[in-house]
């Protein structure tokens, strides 16, 4: 199977801990590569710096102490201007595997809910000190090396994660329910699985529960069953190839994992109800006139 990377991946930068914290300057990958991805979850806090935001084709303006939440796979860039003060906290799901109380499985599952709700959220003046206080200490402890580094942390992130709770207003998270654990780990799978993987049968058999199980937890959980977020899952993704990069439809089929163009398009049609083709002509149309 033909497979290419079409979208420009970054990497995390290499620690011990699949986590990183720094003060950006304008010159930063993050700010000035263009449109890129990444498999981790990226929290950007624009201290001062206007312009725009763009994520998943949507474009946000950025005022002064606004915070841009990044998650795995979704494609972004900055348009910043006047760049003078922005920090980047980037962490994987492994971050948090260093300790596994109840406690740990409510503070992700708060995290991923913030990061789904909305990609820009202006932080309000009266946390801003807060916000100082704890990016200040995380930025020391990152840089430390001794036993407790770790430890401080996670106790350190916690602190931000409540600040970002209060802000973003959200319901307190409870301990998982076998069901939501089961559709947690559906979800983590299709995320990893979704080019070659379109079955229903086939995540089930990776849960060990029956098809009509999944589809009847996560349809419980989302409003839809779990055919319909694999399908939704691979047609995002045709999508940010098609808006984010120069492939064609043949490329970007195998990409996904189709053996043939023809196969892909009457998939994409079948859930978008038009053909990819007219998709992105429909594209082109809008960026012609600036749309």
């Amino acid at each position: 199977m033909k497979s290419a990377t079409i979208i420009p991946i970054q990497q995390l930068q290499r620690t011990d801990i699949d986590f990183h914290v720094e003060r950006l300057d304008a010159t930063a990958p993050e700010l000035l590569c263009g449109v890129h991805t990444h498999q981790y979850f990226e929290l950007v806090w624009i201290v001062e710096g206007d312009g725009k935001y763009e994520v998943d084709f949507k474009q946000y303006v950025i005022k002064p102490n606004s915070l841009c939440f990044i998650r795995p796979g979704q494609v972004h860039r900055f348009l910043l201007d006047d760049v003078q003060e922005v920090y980047s906290i980037c962490f994987t799901d492994a971050f948090f595997a260093a300790s596994e109380s109840e406690s740990d499985w409510i503070s992700i599952a708060g995290l991923k809910a913030i990061f789904a709700d909305r990609p820009v959220m202006p932080l309000q003046a009266a946390y801003v000190g807060d916000m100082r206080d704890v990016v200040g200490k995380l930025l020391k402890e990152f840089a430390a090396r001794d036993e407790f580094r770790l430890l401080l942390l996670l106790k350190y992130f916690r602190i931000l994660l409540i600040y970002l709770s209060r802000l973003w207003g959200g319901q307190q998270e409870q301990a998982p329910s076998p069901e939501a654990v089961v559709v947690r780990r559906f979800m983590e799978l299709l995320e990893k699985r979704y080019r070659e993987t379109k079955l229903v049968t086939a995540y089930a058999s990776m849960l060990s529960v029956t098809p009509n199980y999944l589809n009847g937890i996560v349809k419980r959980s989302t409003g839809y069953p779990a055919g319909y977020h694999i399908r939704k899952r691979v047609i995002l993704e045709a999508k940010r190839m098609g808006h984010y990069s120069e492939a064609g439809m043949k490329e970007i089929a195998y990409d996904l994992g189709f053996n043939d163009s023809g196969h892909f398009s009457k998939y994409f049609k079948s859930f978008c109800g038009t053909n990819f083709t007219t998709y992105m002509s429909q594209v082109y149309e809008k960026l012609a006139v600036g749309g």
